[in-house]
C-alpha cells in the first residue's frame, strides 16, 4: 500500500512539474506585467521592467516551445530575476486564454507578438497584435475595470502604425484602456537622429 502511494503522490508531482514547465499552468496574480509574444526586443523589455520596479512579477505568454523560450531568455537575464517570471503556453487570439493570464488585474500589458507564427507569415503579426487588444478591453469591460489599462501595442508595420496613430480604439473599449502603440524601427529611428 505504502509503494503504491508513494507511485501516485510521485506521479502526480511529476506531472504538475511538466505542466509548470511547459506553461500549462496560470497563477493568479495582482498589479503584474503581462507580456504577450516573444519578440526580440522581449529581454531588454524585461531588465527595463524590473529596473524601473525590482520587485514586479512578470508574466511572459507565448506559443512557441516554452522550455525553449526560457532558457534563451534566462541567458540574457541575471539569474535573480527567474523567480519573478512565469511562463504561459497560450494564443494570444483566444479569449479564454488572455484571460486566464490575469489582464483585467494587469498593472500594464505588451502586446509584442511572437515572431515567425502562423508558418512564418509576417503580415499577419499586426492584425493579431489588434485582436489580442479588442479581447483584452472586452476582458476589463466584462471585470468592470475601473482605471483604463496602459497596453502597449508592436505594430511591425510603418503603415498600421500611422493608421494607428490618427485614429482611436472602438468606443466600447475606449474607458478601460489606455493605448500606446509603437514601432520598433520609429523608435530606434528617433533615437539615432
Amino acid at each position: 500500500v505504502s509503494g503504491l502511494l508513494i507511485s501516485t503522490l510521485s506521479n502526480i508531482i511529476e506531472r504538475r512539474v511538466e505542466r509548470c514547465r511547459s506553461g500549462r499552468v496560470h497563477y493568479r496574480m495582482r498589479d503584474h506585467y503581462v507580456l504577450i509574444g516573444t519578440d526580440a526586443m522581449l529581454p531588454g523589455l524585461i531588465l527595463q521592467l524590473f529596473g524601473r520596479d525590482r520587485k514586479c512579477q512578470v508574466v511572459v505568454q507565448t506559443i512557441k516551445d516554452v522550455e525553449e523560450v526560457r532558457r534563451k531568455l534566462f541567458s540574457h537575464l541575471p539569474h535573480a530575476y527567474e523567480r519573478r517570471i512565469a511562463f504561459c503556453y497560450a494564443r494570444r487570439d483566444s479569449l479564454e486564454e488572455l484571460e486566464a493570464l490575469g489582464v483585467a488585474d494587469a498593472r500594464e500589458v505588451y502586446i509584442l507578438g511572437d515572431s515567425g507564427e502562423l508558418d512564418d507569415i509576417e503580415y499577419y503579426h499586426d492584425s493579431l497584435n489588434v485582436d489580442c487588444l479588442n479581447l483584452i478591453g472586452h476582458i476589463c469591460r466584462a471585470h468592470g475595470r475601473a482605471a483604463p489599462l496602459r497596453c502597449h501595442l508592436l505594430m511591425e508595420y510603418r503603415s498600421t502604425f500611422s493608421v494607428f496613430q490618427f485614429s482611436d480604439i472602438a468606443p466600447e473599449i475606449k474607458p478601460y484602456i489606455d493605448l500606446r502603440p509603437f514601432n520598433f524601427y520609429e523608435m530606434w529611428a528617433r533615437k539615432v537622429f
